[in-house]
């Protein structure tokens, strides 16, 4: 039984964080985490969160960390506001997100239902090379 959740997305080539950060955007994704913006700006995975009002100074670290091949990470929901923390690696052709915001399950089980994130996911998906869904217990 799955006590949490990630999906890895390799791409055939390297990332482009503002094309597809105005994907997710355009998609029904948003970075409102009761009324705060939670992300990473460092390579220790320590997960920080601030006012929804300093997003413009909060995406240009992250804009800046990423052109610079440095680890990123902002957690994203949907409009259910389901989602989770989206990790940008820094080699900037892989994306894994842990889904760990109110995460769908099937019917009355903890494993996660992999077929709603893929809905979610697929139409803004290109030049995919590998998707991994996986359960962690």
């Amino acid at each position: 039984m799955g006590l949490q959740a990630s999906i890895e997305i390799t791409y055939s080539k390297n990332i482009d964080f503002i094309s597809f950060w105005k994907l997710l955007l355009s998609n029904g994704w948003h970075y409102d985490d009761h009324n705060r913006i939670t992300f990473i700006l460092n390579d220790d995975y320590d997960w920080e969160d601030d006012v929804l009002q300093s997003f413009d100074k909060v995406f240009d670290k992250l804009k800046h960390r990423f052109s610079n091949n440095e680890l990123i990470g902002i957690a994203l929901l949907n409009d259910e506001n389901i989602g989770g923390m989206f990790h940008f690696m820094p080699n900037k052709r892989q994306i894994m997100i842990l889904v760990n915001i109110n995460r769908k399950r099937i019917l009355d089980t903890n494993q996660t239902d992999f077929t709603f994130y893929a809905k979610m996911l697929i139409p803004i998906l290109d030049n995919v090379e590998i998707i991994t869904y996986e359960d962690i217990t």
